[in-house]
């Protein structure tokens, strides 16, 4: 399964071409990807969405019971 986290890291010569408005997957990635500027780290471990304390609380507990 892939997933896209929406983690990036950038170089700081990309500020100039993120967009004012509108999300860099729609602009700015299209354009970078045509000149081959744009790669991909994949990472075969775990993925946990945190978005609320709740989930904060499961993910410890699910991060504990692995380390047992």
């Amino acid at each position: 399964m892939n997933i896209s986290t929406g983690i990036y890291v950038f170089e700081h010569e990309i500020v100039e071409h993120l967009p004012r408005i509108g999300d860099v997957e729609r602009t700015t990635f299209p354009k970078l990807s045509k000149v081959g500027k744009v790669g991909a780290f994949r990472h075969d471990g775990s993925f946990i969405t945190i978005n609320s304390l709740r989930e904060l609380e499961n993910a410890e507990k699910q991060i504990r019971n692995q380390a047992d």
